[in-house]
């Protein structure tokens, strides 16, 4: 599969746009059409939507999987104030890394700094299912992911050129 572009400030082919926006975004509206009518007329509901931690922040050297991700995220939140008031409970998971084999498979070993804060599926499982419980609109596996948020919201200037200095 496709990994990301060549090099940052690559905008990608039209193919690729419409690939990821469908596998990031589309998939999730397709299976809301299809379970939202029973929840709504049950009255209840829950819907898990996944996007990323980077929903929450970008990355930089990857725009399709970044602005696609955000839409993920921007469906979610949609979904969460047009179907709460009728009973349909929604969540957005937005993992960071996980201790997967396609992780694995994009070349990252055990000596690779991401494998040493990437979590094990069942520690993943046990964050979602804690935050489902609980019914939070954000469930992330960073501790630290709603603080990029918070630090974009108060200066997004300066967390736009910091974030950028990183890839010039």
């Amino acid at each position: 599969g496709y990994s990301g572009p060549p090099e940052p400030g690559d905008l990608q082919s039209n193919d690729i746009w419409d690939m990821t926006w469908r596998l990031h975004v589309m998939s999730h509206v397709f299976a809301a059409r299809e379970v939202l009518p029973a929840m709504v007329q049950r009255g209840e509901g829950y819907l898990l939507q996944t996007a990323s931690v980077i929903s929450l922040s970008t990355q930089a050297d990857k725009v399709t999987y970044s602005v696609t991700k955000h839409g993920a995220l921007a469906l979610a939140e949609w979904l969460a104030i047009h179907y709460r008031p009728k009973g349909v409970r929604v969540s957005c998971f937005c993992p960071s890394a996980m201790n997967t084999r396609m992780l694995r498979a994009n070349g990252f070993g055990d000596d690779h700094p991401i494998m040493q804060i990437a979590l094990s599926p069942e520690a993943v499982a046990e964050i979602v299912v804690e935050g489902i419980d609980r019914e939070r609109f954000l469930i992330t596996t960073d501790e630290g992911a709603e603080d990029v948020l918070h630090e974009k919201a108060n200066d997004w200037d300066g967390w736009i050129e910091r974030t950028g200095a990183r890839f010039v």
